[in-house]
């Protein structure tokens, strides 16, 4: 038996996340028949998360009142009923926001042995986050080399990766972030021009950056983004709509009064779910992890400690403190 803290939704956010909206209940845990017990070292904290407890019917249940807040997370195995996830055994799995976790194994991943520093980027680069921009853009923004690419949230976890990997694949990219220091940043660290949304004028910025249009936008933001975005499209671009953060936890949901630009540069607007490419994951996580070892592909974390700065560590990215995927550490000192 073990007894795990565990973060549950307490009541519906209004707005920004606050803690008054979570608690924190301690449980005790028995280890499976033919499962496992497993200490949380990491959870992603993922923008969908504010959508996952609005009460809104998407593409996944809404999170209960009272029950556990979920999320993709890494930990070690602490006391095993089965040899294929043995003592010792780093695994990926939806263990959720908690200090432990009870599992059966169904779509857990084992993880091979590495050391603690390289573990955070199997939540972001070599997890959902590089998965999406990989998906994406090749499957379905079909990427191709010379595109100019303008990708949103270019500072946070996805939109990172999507500059990198355009780029990798031989395509001009023009990134968008929020605030001049961390459009410094990022353009910086992932070597392409990056405009502040805050800045005024993102529309002529835009213009100025991509003189002949976007080929493919790669959207992660919506709301002034898109609409500026379908202001300066090329002909048969193509935009790519992988969330839509500036609309998460609004009362009143924005779409863009000038989509029937779509109709005159002939475009196409797709929207995707990463899960529905889950049979190819791991062909793509091999190729994101060649370019990884060669230092082509760059894994940055931002991570919080303990479960108590959840809603903070959700709050901050949609005022955009976090810098590439932002992680809460559960048990750090397991680290």
């Amino acid at each position: 038996m073990v007894m795990a803290n565990v973060l549950t939704l307490a009541r519906r956010p209004r707005g920004v996340p606050v803690p008054a909206d979570f608690a924190i209940e301690r449980r005790m845990l028995d280890c499976p028949a033919d499962g496992f017990v497993v200490a949380i070292l990491y959870a992603s904290i993922d923008p969908a998360m504010r959508t996952w407890i609005s009460g809104e019917d998407t593409y996944r249940q809404p999170v209960a009142i009272g029950e556990a807040m979920p999320a993709l997370a890494i930990g070690r195995v602490i006391s095993s009923r089965t040899r294929a996830f043995p003592p010792g055994a780093l695994v990926r799995g939806a263990f959720g926001i908690a200090s432990h976790a009870a599992s059966c194994g169904e779509q857990v991943t084992l993880l091979p042995p590495m050391a603690i520093d390289a573990l955070p980027h199997h939540l972001g680069v070599l997890g959902i986050s590089g998965l999406s921009a990989w998906f994406g853009l090749v499957d379905c923004g079909a990427l191709q080399p010379g595109d100019r690419v303008l990708v949103s949230g270019a500072g946070g976890a996805v939109g990172s990766a999507a500059m990198q990997i355009a780029q990798i694949a031989g395509a001009e990219v023009v990134g968008v972030a929020g605030g001049a220091e961390k459009c410094t940043w990022a353009m910086e660290r992932f070597g392409a021009p990056v405009l502040d949304y805050r800045g005024g004028d993102l529309a002529g910025t835009m213009r100025s950056a991509l003189p002949g249009g976007a080929d493919l936008v790669f959207d992660n933001v919506g709301g002034v983004f898109l609409e500026a975005a379908l202001d300066h499209l090329a002909e048969g671009a193509r935009i790519v709509v992988c969330g839509g953060i500036s609309q998460y936890g609004s009362a009143e949901r924005h779409g863009p009064s000038n989509y029937l630009n779509l109709v005159v540069r002939r475009a196409s607007m797709r929207g995707f779910l990463v899960h529905d490419f889950a049979p190819r994951f791991p062909d793509a996580v091999r190729r994101l992890a060649r370019w990884h070892q060669e230092g082509r592909l760059v894994g940055i974390v931002d991570i919080e400690r303990g479960l108590e700065n959840f809603s903070g560590a959700l709050a901050g990215l949609f005022s955009g403190t976090n810098r590439g995927k932002r992680l809460l550490a559960l048990n750090p000192e397991l680290l």
